[in-house]
C-alpha cells in the first residue's frame, strides 16, 4: 500500500469489520489489524455490512484499541431476499437484529415484501448514519432501484 500511495493520482481504500472479521481472534485483534491498513496508507475504510447502526457506531473512530482511523465509510446493505440475508451475514460475521429477522422471516417467501422491509431498513439506517459523516456505501447487489430509492429519500429529507 505504501509504494501504491505513494503515487500521484492513487487512492487506497480496505476493508473493514464492524463485528470483527470472523476469523480475528478478537475485535480488539482485528481493530488493531484493520488500524495498520490505515497506518500503511489507506485513505479511507469502507465497512462489511451491518444491520446495527450501534455496531458501527462502536467503531474507535477516536480511540480504543485501534486508535484514530481516518474516515470510516459505513457499509449498508440493501437486502432482497431472505436466503441472501441469511447467507451474507454467516459468512461476513454480521448478526442480525431481531426485529428484522422477524419482520423478513414472516414474508421470506413473498420476495416483493421482504425487499419492502429491506430498503426501509437500509433508509432508516442510512438516515441516522448521514448524521455521523457525509458519507455511505450501500450495497445494492447488482439491483439499482433500491439504492435509487434511499437516496430519493435522504435527499427528501435534506
Amino acid at each position: 500500500m505504501e509504494f501504491i500511495g505513494s503515487k500521484n493520482g492513487f487512492c487506497i481504500g480496505v476493508a473493514g469489520y464492524p463485528e470483527g472479521h470472523p476469523e480475528a481472534p478478537s475485535r480488539e485483534v482485528d481493530l488493531i489489524n484493520l488500524k495498520r491498513k490505515v497506518d500503511a496508507g489507506a485513505d479511507f475504510v469502507i465497512t462489511q455490512l451491518f444491520f446495527a447502526n450501534d455496531v458501527f457506531l462502536q467503531i474507535p473512530g477516536q480511540g480504543g484499541p485501534a486508535g484514530h482511523l481516518k474516515a470510516v465509510i459505513p457499509g449498508v446493505f440493501l437486502l432482497q431476499n431472505y436466503g441472501q440475508m441469511v447467507k451474507i451475514s454467516e459468512l461476513c460475521g454480521a448478526t442480525i437484529p431481531s426485529k428484522l429477522a422477524e419482520k423478513i422471516y414472516k414474508v421470506k417467501d413473498q420476495p416483493g415484501e421482504v425487499e419492502k422491509y429491506g430498503t426501509d431498513h437500509a433508509f432508516r439506517q442510512a438516515e441516522d448514519l448521514v448524521k455521523t459523516g457525509p458519507r455511505l456505501h450501500l450495497y445494492t447487489m447488482n439491483r439499482s432501484e433500491p439504492a435509487i430509492n434511499v437516496v430519493k429519500w435522504l435527499n427528501l429529507k435534506r
